[in-house]
């Protein structure tokens, strides 16, 4: 993820709008969000980005090449965390 943010600026995007999708899923209502689908390696970093903020995270079932995020139960939302699109190198 760190290569992703730092090192390949297209890449970076996809990181920050990802991010602001996940931030945004977060602070709705919603028990899980299915993300559009991507190629295998959009799918780790969105996994990991998902790992980042405390949600749950698994491959659709329906499409090999979605994920969906859930809170999944007791989920707590984390203030602690630095957003991924301000850390700097």
């Amino acid at each position: 993820m760190l290569t992703a943010l730092f090192h390949k600026p297209n890449d970076r995007q996809f990181v920050i709008a990802l991010e602001n999708s996940i931030l945004s899923f977060i602070d709705s209502n919603a028990d899980s969000c299915e993300l559009a689908p991507m190629n295998s390696y959009f799918r780790l970093l969105s996994h990991q980005i998902a790992e980042y903020h405390n949600v749950k995270h698994a491959l659709a079932r329906s499409h090999d090449n979605c994920v969906i995020v859930f809170k999944g139960h007791g989920f707590v939302k984390s203030m602690r965390k630095p957003l991924l699109q301000n850390c700097l190198p």
